[in-house]
């Protein structure tokens, strides 16, 4: 008895498109690629490279890619894709406005915030106009609108446009749905920057457990949304809590995606931070030494994220002790950072104060009193007189002054920068009072004790209340006013 041969499926039809589309849903980002790939190439040879079948599986085989952190790929393809799917669906048919969207998706992943904003307010108003405001497209470019708002620091325009897209998305799609889930982990990181860590700390709390059930507990939402939450124990100083969850959150995304992803490397450079302000700083230089790596396999070697790193890398490296390979280090970046991000902008600043500080610390005092010098003129203008970034540089300026040997040029400049301190830190902030024992030890070497003690007894009052008896502050404080006293 013969019987007829099985069908093979069909490499070309919905249900391989509808494959690809659950293997990016599960977050399978690798598998999703391979698979939009074959059904490209099947749909290509059999209806053409340009039938609106295979433009649709060109859009998929982008998506995959720009989800799986080949940002810079997917956007070199949803350009050639762009002009081909206006042709043939129409520059406002529902499948172009989508390909458009995703374009501005990958500036965003790139960290092109300005050149995202200006796509995406472009984009929304057409999108609005003709598929409407409730739209799942139209409310995921404002959810990037958002976030392009985030990565240019415009953190109250942010926070309002995921409340505004949160609030849409939940009476449209429901409170469990996963844009809008999206979207409140978003509105969760933006908390977390506006210094409202106890409101984002709560936020994520309620959305893990929904994202858990709706995604996965492995999802990439749900272990972004673990990543927000360890940033907010951070900011509150719960640095051993913060730390056990960072470590959580990067052991299950270096199993189910990759060690060397742009998530996993942001979630280590967050654990690294919170190493270093454990004081634990072996394993801070561990980590950012594998953070320094991935960001410069994902994004470049001059990626911004990749010159932070290297910059935190060298701090690190100073705590250690090893002060002359920072100062090596530091060189090295200082004019990376300037060409790439702009001699006057603040991460070049922190990076040339941190450079005089390590030239300070090997008494090369000519050559830091220099960088101070510069550095201070610099940050006046740029970032104000007031600003704690040219305080800390005018403090640290003075205390090189006294090490030279010149306590009239550093009590003059303690004795300016006092009530600047008094007025942004406080009277009794750690800073301000470094600088009333700095100033008493400038009189005292002008021989002038009658003028220094009072301040050196401001310091040891205000260390003891703020620091405690047996600090190194304290303790030096306690010596200059015993000095002073029995004289």
């Amino acid at each position: 008895m013969a019987y007829a041969a099985e069908e093979a499926p069909d490499a070309t039809g919905p249900k391989a498109y509808e494959e690809v589309e659950a293997l990016q849903m599960a977050g399978k980002y690798a598998e999703a690629e391979k698979a939009a790939q074959v059904l490209v190439e099947a749909r290509t040879q059999k209806l053409g490279a340009e039938d609106a079948e295979t433009l649709r599986a060109r859009l998929l085989l982008a998506q995959a890619l720009s989800r799986k952190d080949d940002a810079a790929d997917a956007e070199t393809r949803l350009k050639q894709l762009l002009p081909l799917m206006a042709r043939v669906f129409g520059a406002e048919a529902p499948e172009t406005l989508r390909c458009q969207c995703e374009l501005c998706y990958t500036t965003c992943k790139q960290d092109r915030s300005a050149e995202a904003e200006a796509q995406l307010r472009s984009f929304i108003p057409v999108a609005t106009r003709v598929l409407g405001p409730e739209d799942k497209t139209t409310l995921w470019a404002r959810r990037l609108l958002a976030d392009a708002l985030l990565g240019q620091d415009q953190l109250k325009a942010a926070e309002k446009q995921f409340r505004e897209v949160a609030a849409i998305l939940e009476r449209v799609l429901g409170p469990e749905d996963k844009d809008t889930l999206r979207c409140q982990s978003g509105l969760a990181d933006t908390l977390s920057l506006l210094d409202r860590a106890a409101e984002s700390e709560a936020l994520c709390r309620r959305l893990i457990p929904i994202e858990a059930k709706v995604f996965g507990p492995e999802s990439s939402v749900t272990l972004n949304t673990r990543a927000r939450l360890a940033r907010a124990l951070f900011d509150q100083h719960k640095l051993a809590d913060s730390e056990a969850e960072f470590l959580q959150v990067l052991d299950i995304s270096e199993r189910v995606r990759s060690t060397a992803s742009r998530f996993a490397t942001e979630v280590r450079s967050d654990l690294a931070m919170a190493l270093f302000f454990e004081g634990k700083y072996a394993q801070a230089e561990e980590q950012q030494r594998t953070v320094v790596q991935g960001y410069a396999q994902v994004l470049g070697a001059e990626a911004p994220k990749t010159l932070l790193a290297r910059y935190l890398l060298a701090k690190v490296i100073r705590k250690r002790s090893r002060t002359a390979e920072a100062e090596t280090r530091l060189r090295e970046l200082l004019p990376v950072m300037k060409r790439v991000l702009g001699a006057e902008k603040r991460q070049p600043l922190l990076c040339q104060a941190d450079l005089a500080y390590v030239l300070a610390l090997q008494h090369k005092n000519v050559e830091a009193e220099e960088q101070y010098r510069h550095l201070i003129s610099v940050e006046t203008r740029v970032l104000g007189p007031t600003d704690k970034e040219t305080l800390d540089a005018r403090m640290e300026l003075a205390g090189v002054h006294l090490e030279m040997g010149k306590p009239t040029e550093a009590g003059e400049e303690y004795l300016q920068l006092l009530p600047l301190q008094e007025q942004v830190l406080g009277a009794e902030h750690p800073e301000t009072l470094r600088t009333c024992y700095g100033l008493a030890r400038c009189l005292e070497l002008q021989h002038k004790n009658q003028e220094a003690l009072p301040y050196a007894q401001r310091a040891l009052a205000g260390n003891l209340k703020q620091l405690g008896q047996d600090a190194p502050a304290t303790q030096a404080s306690q010596r200059l006013v015993d000095f002073f006293l029995k004289r």
